[in-house]
């Protein structure tokens, strides 16, 4: 799947370049269609009773659709939905041997209100946004290794959780009704763990800090 992202980031090269000619409405709807790669990272994610022990999360790209809105030249309101991501997560320090604990899937509805710098040359046309990001974290599935370590058939539960987010990114018009976009975005927040089997059962809490780039198409209506 990266190598989706470096095709897309490749992408508008491919098109004549409309420049500054090709002016955008004031105000109006939007959408786009992504490629999107989350890179998370655990904070503390070891076992307490196994001294050293830490773990790490793997990332994934998943296509994505955005709605906006454009209320004037310069801000601008986007709503992002993309299709589940899947991470391995890993044993690392003093169980790096170990190799695959389990994997979850993640999925996290967004709306970030953006700010349009003035465009560029070429009308590349840079922004920034905030806003806040909704982290949904299903279908933990614990690796043999992992129900083994808990004492047999276990199960694994993270929480949702509420979240902000920042973004950054850039347009490039390539018709004009069509835009290429690039962004990266950055969020961090704490989940509750649970892993539960018949021996063991730990609770605790994960930060995770999580990067996203993304790259594809914008349609302005």
């Amino acid at each position: 799947m990266k190598r989706l992202i470096t095709i897309a980031l490749l992408f508008p090269f491919t098109f004549p370049l409309q420049g500054e000619g090709a002016e955008l409405a004031a105000s109006g709807w939007f959408s786009s269609l992504q490629v999107y790669s989350a890179e998370p990272s655990f904070g503390a994610a070891g076992f307490p009773d196994v001294p050293g022990s830490d773990a790490s999360i793997g990332t994934d790209s998943q296509p994505g659709f955005s709605l906006g809105y454009r209320f004037d030249e310069h801000l601008a309101i986007e709503t992002f939905a993309v299709l589940p991501f899947e991470h391995r997560i890993s044993g690392e320090g003093s169980i790096a041997g170990v190799g695959e604990l389990g994997r979850v899937k993640s999925t996290a509805p967004t709306v970030v209100l953006q700010y349009h710098f003035t465009p560029g040359r070429f009308g590349l046309r840079p922004y920034v946004g905030g806003g806040l990001s909704y982290l949904l974290l299903f279908d933990a599935e614990p690796s043999p290794f992992l129900q083994g370590f808990l004492g047999g058939p276990a199960e694994v539960e993270y929480s949702d959780e509420l979240s902000w987010v920042v973004q950054a990114g850039f347009t490039l018009p390539l018709t004009a009704n069509w835009q290429f976009n690039a962004a990266a975005a950055y969020t961090e927040f704490e989940t509750s763990f649970t892993a539960a089997g018949a021996n063991r059962v730990y609770r605790s809490s994960l930060d995770v800090e999580t990067r996203f780039l993304s790259a594809g198409l914008v349609y302005s209506f």
